[in-house]
C-alpha cells in the first residue's frame, strides 16, 4: 500500500494514488521487504509460487546489492529503485525513487539508491 507520494513537475508523471495497491511482487518498491526478510521470501514462495518464480532472481538481486531495481515492464516507461526501511532490523516498509526511463537509466537508478 502506497502511504505517500511526491510527484515530479516534469511530463511524463507516475502518479501514486495514496492507499493505492499494487502486488507485492513485480515491482522495485515490492521486491525491497523480501530481499532483507527471509520469512516473507518463504511466505510468498508459498502463496504465490508462479509469482514468486518470476520475481525470485530480482529479490535475490536486490539483496546482493541492498536495493531493488524495477523489473521491466512494471510500469510502462517508467524506471524505479528502491530500498528497504528498517525497523528494529526488520524491513518495515520501503522508499522508491521513479522516473521517465529516458531520465533514470540503471546507471542513475543505482546512484539513487
Amino acid at each position: 500500500m502506497y502511504l505517500d507520494a511526491v510527484e515530479g513537475r516534469a511530463p511524463p508523471r507516475l502518479t501514486i494514488p495514496i492507499g493505492g495497491r499494487e502486488p507485492l511482487l513485480g515491482t522495485a518498491i515490492g521486491h525491497a521487504p523480501p530481499s532483507v526478510r527471509p520469512d516473507l521470501s518463504h511466505r510468498l514462495d508459498a502463496e504465490e509460487p508462479a509469482a514468486w518464480r518470476e520475481a525470485a532472481d530480482s529479490v535475490e538481486q536486490a539483496r546482493a546489492d541492498g536495493y531493488a531495481l524495477g523489473p521491466a515492464g512494471c510500469h510502462a516507461g517508467i524506471s524505479c529503485t528502491a530500498v528497504p526501511v528498517l525497523e528494529d532490523g526488520r524491513a518495515r516498509a520501503a522508499v522508491a525513487v521513479a522516473g521517465p526511463t529516458t531520465r533514470r537509466p540503471g546507471a542513475r537508478l543505482r546512484q539513487i539508491a
